[in-house]
């Protein structure tokens, strides 16, 4: 089951309105899964165009996969990082973030844990964007951006003061399929092991 309410002036480079969804998913052997759980996500976007051509945006993404059932608890890994429980939600259905359009100071699906150096996705997300997109000539603009988040391997994880941070700025070309983007996220609490931070390329607005 899902629900959007969505007021935004342009769906691909909005600078007024906001949008709103969110969804519930059911997964049982009762319907022919071979898994057990129930998957929720949310997802709200903000626009407001506060001086000519430059608008803040603003997103606020939270999710959770509650197993149940069978697969209330996953395997036991052996991992280099350490012995780790897996989750019950199958990989393809856990969330994953980092990357140009959540957490932009990691690489793709590289915020969370890993297991020998892949990541292992969670069962809890949360994602705040804050975006501050400016003319500065022409077809080019700028942006300013803050980025927190986080992947919770475990539901018993989950809590939103314990999130990655990440500051960072970009350019932006206007063209006719969208803007091509070129940004820097910088990783503002880093772990050991972490970069600095990442470059991205990308087309289109990252939310």
């Amino acid at each position: 089951a899902s629900a959007i309410h969505d007021t935004r002036d342009a769906p691909f480079d909005p600078s007024r309105g906001h949008s709103v969804s969110g969804e519930v998913q059911y997964y049982g052997n009762a319907i022919g899964s071979e898994a057990d759980f129930v998957k929720m996500y949310a997802q709200f976007y903000r626009f407001k165009t506060i001086l000519p051509k430059t608008v803040w945006a603003q997103a606020l993404r939270a999710g959770a996969a509650v197993p149940f059932g069978q697969s209330k608890a996953g395997s036991p890994l052996t991992c280099t990082e350490g012995p780790i429980q897996d989750s019950g939600v199958p990989p393809s259905e856990r969330f994953f973030a980092g990357g140009d359009t959540t957490v932009r100071g990691f690489e793709r699906f590289r915020l969370g844990d890993t297991c020998n150096g892949d990541p292992l996705g969670g069962e809890g997300l949360f994602i705040l964007n804050e975006e501050l997109r400016f003319p500065i000539h022409s077809v080019i603009g700028g942006v300013l951006f803050y980025d927190a988040g986080n992947v919770y391997r475990a539901l018993d994880d989950y809590d939103v003061l314990e999130l990655r941070h990440v500051a960072g700025a970009g350019l932006r070309l206007s063209t006719p399929i969208g803007p091509f983007r070129v940004e820097y996220g910088a990783i503002l609490n880093r772990k050991p092991g972490d970069d600095r931070g990442q470059f991205f390329f990308s087309i289109g607005q990252a939310f």
